[in-house]
């Protein structure tokens, strides 16, 4: 029995990204407390591990959601499901989907706290038409366009609408990362006692000249993220185009894993073709702090977002960033009662998000008042030791009482 299993999605330790990134961070921040790991997948089992263990993870079990052919993962028994999580003190999921169904279940069934964290709130991402889940899961098929199991939007998000009330319902602790998923959350029955936001941390890069933008007709333009359709790439594509009429020479690159959506991954580098776009390249996955010198701005055009580490990165390291303004990103980009770390801009709407692009880097002052104040914001509510002793208090409260 470990002290903490963490019920994940698609996630760690298969996958890279944020909520990955996330529990990799708070697994080696806590060395003193023993982990598992109950690895949710739909589709093809993975195989490739992307992160290092330590010596107090001490297990992953991948778990398969595919049901019969025609069902849901929701039509498979409970109890198989169960039966193959490994038995801890705490069990600790990463969403309110699947993830939280079975720690609801969990917590009705053996002994134990149980433990929510939302850093993308499901329920909402599908009532606003997001199609994909972390676990592999589409409630929108890509290639066909067609809705999964012929179900109706409505009755999807009707579904994780009914987990995330049952979820927060059977929770001992509700935490979220911004202001803005807890006030979501308590509007949907989440109990205010029981919720509390622990924002999301970094680690902190040695500190370094503000940045300027000397030499701005080679700046070089990152979104960075992974390729798939919450992040939106087609809007970033769109906007390359529309901003290179006023930058020519500027560089555009898309930074980050592309196979999450084979799919997708090829409508967008179709989409750039058919833009005729110069200098515009996909990356892929690349160790971002070898990347981070080499970038003058960071952009994302998420459709939903929380608290990206992407932008957390960026502004750690001074980088001034343009985003959707959509989630938990105000608060962290133009927190209120502090200089702003960039620009924001509607989703879906790549005129603006050009716009926001070719003002920041053709002034000079407000350029460099972003690179000054993202650094800021983030050493006082983002430093990543701030994260994890919060997690450390939280957990001792159910290990210890």
């Amino acid at each position: 029995m470990t002290d903490i299993c963490l019920l994940l999605e698609g996630t760690y330790p298969y996958k890279t990204g944020g909520v990955s990134a996330w529990v990799d961070t708070l697994v080696k921040g806590l060395p003193e407390l023993s982990f598992s790991v109950a690895h949710l997948y739909y589709g093809q089992e993975p195989t490739r591990v992307r992160y290092q263990s330590t010596a107090n993870m001490l297990g992953t079990t991948a778990i398969s959601l595919n049901a019969s052919p025609g069902s849901s993962p929701l039509t498979i028994a409970l109890d198989t499901l169960l039966d193959q999580i490994p038995r801890a003190r705490i069990y600790h999921a990463l969403s309110t989907g699947f993830a939280g169904y079975l720690g609801t279940a969990l917590k009705r069934s053996r002994t134990g706290a149980f433990i929510v964290t939302e850093h993308g709130l499901y329920w909402r991402e599908a009532e606003l038409g997001v199609g994909e889940l972390e676990c592999g899961f589409k409630i929108v098929d890509t290639q066909s366009g067609s809705l999964h199991l012929g179900r109706t939007w409505s009755s999807w998000s009707d579904t994780f609408r009914t987990l995330a009330v049952d979820a927060y319902g059977a929770a001992d602790a509700i935490t979220t990362v911004c202001e803005f998923n807890r006030r979501q959350q308590l509007a949907l029955g989440a109990q205010e006692d029981k919720s509390t936001v622990i924002a999301n941390g970094t680690v902190m890069p040695a500190a370094h000249a503000v940045r300027s933008i000397a030499g701005i007709a080679d700046a070089h333009i990152a979104l960075v993220g992974r390729v798939a359709p919450l992040k939106d790439i087609k809007t970033f594509i769109r906007a390359c185009a529309y901003a290179q009429e006023f930058i020519p020479r500027a560089r555009w690159s898309v930074i980050g894993p592309t196979d999450h959506d084979p799919q997708y991954f090829q409508e967008c580098m179709a989409l750039a073709d058919s833009l005729s776009l110069a200098h515009f390249s996909f990356i892929g996955e690349v160790p971002m702090y070898e990347w981070y010198p080499r970038i003058d701005a960071v952009v994302l055009t998420s459709a939903s977002e929380a608290q990206p580490l992407a932008l957390l990165e960026a502004m750690a390291n001074s980088i001034p960033v343009v985003s959707t303004d959509v989630g938990g990103v105000a608060e962290l980009v133009t927190p209120e009662g502090m200089a702003h770390g960039g620009l924001l801009c509607p989703p879906s709407d790549p005129d603006a998000c050009a716009q926001a692009i070719v003002r920041l880097l053709t002034d000079p002052e407000l350029y460099a008042a972003c690179s000054a104040a993202g650094r800021r914001i983030v050493e006082r509510s983002h430093d990543s030791n701030g994260m994890i002793d919060s997690y450390r208090t939280l957990y001792r409260r159910f290990l210890f009482e």
